[in-house]
């Protein structure tokens, strides 16, 4: 799955592939998204791994502590960083999109390799189990 998981990127927009464990080395596991126009994943998405336990374990350590993977499709949340429209300053100028915001994690700036992430790219996911995660989202009681 991890050498053909590409054809599967099919419909309108861009998909974008975040590599595990480094956006820079070789993956052993991918999750991909189909991006609107201003980089929402709407559309589609996956995730392929070189193993059931490799997924298992990418579960335990970014979406649930103890969870694995039962078989079939996995439902799964997530924040994403989404592009903001900038208007122009003058006529002549077009509109712009840019980021809303440039997620970075502890383990972007303390392993030699980096994060997770997009090739060549700005990280816009931000997985329930990191420390972004729970600096966004609000519990109560």
């Amino acid at each position: 799955m991890m050498n053909n998981h590409a054809r599967f990127h099919r419909g309108v927009g861009h998909w974008e592939t975040y590599n595990f464990p480094s956006a820079l080395a070789k993956p052993t596991l991918v999750a991909c998204f189909a991006l609107n126009e201003v980089a929402k994943p709407e559309s589609g998405g996956h995730i392929a791994a070189d193993s059931s336990a490799v997924l298992n374990t990418w579960i335990g350590k970014y979406i649930k502590r103890g969870a694995s993977h039962k078989g079939g499709d996995m439902a799964m949340h997530a924040l994403w960083a989404a592009d903001r429209v900038v208007a122009p300053k003058t006529k002549q100028d077009k509109s712009r999109r840019v980021p809303a915001a440039i997620i970075m994690e502890p383990e972007d700036y303390k392993d030699p390799l980096g994060g997770f992430g997009p090739e060549g790219g700005f990280r816009r996911l931000v997985l329930p189990l990191s420390e972004n995660y729970t600096k966004h989202i609000v519990y109560s009681r």
